[in-house]
């Protein structure tokens, strides 16, 4: 039987929901990499948890208008080393991109949903007998 607990936040919105998620995968993980979503795109969130499962990294999400203060914050200070930004800057402007502190930035830019979970599946998964 598995040990379930469930914890309960009241938090703003789903932004600060997914910073405090993302806070305790980075605590258990220990990685020095943040994956980057677009919050309004769900297609995007469901794609990328096979790379960010596998490999303990983060995801945070913004909207296409503007960062919330609550992931800034973490971002800001995690001081990531890698930055994956999922769908380019056709889902992540480059107005906040360019707004978060990074050593390295990577884009998996794709046109549609499917492509992006391939790509990702690609990433994630490169040799599948794993």
């Amino acid at each position: 039987m598995l040990d379930i607990r469930c914890l309960e936040y009241q938090v703003q919105n789903r932004y600060e929901t997914a910073s405090i998620l993302a806070q305790k995968v980075r605590d258990l993980g220990g990685s020095n990499k943040a994956i980057l979503i677009n919050g309004e795109k769900s297609a995007d969130a469901l794609t990328v948890s096979s790379l960010a499962t596998k490999s303990d990294i983060p995801v945070l999400l913004v909207n296409s208008r503007k960062i919330d203060s609550s992931v800034k914050s973490k971002l800001d200070s995690w001081n990531v080393n890698e930055l994956l930004i999922v769908g380019g800057s056709g889902s992540i402007p480059n107005s906040i991109v360019n707004n978060i502190r990074a050593n390295k930035r990577g884009e998996l830019q794709v046109l549609i949903g499917f492509d992006t979970a391939i790509e990702i599946a690609k990433e994630s998964y490169s040799n599948p007998k794993q």
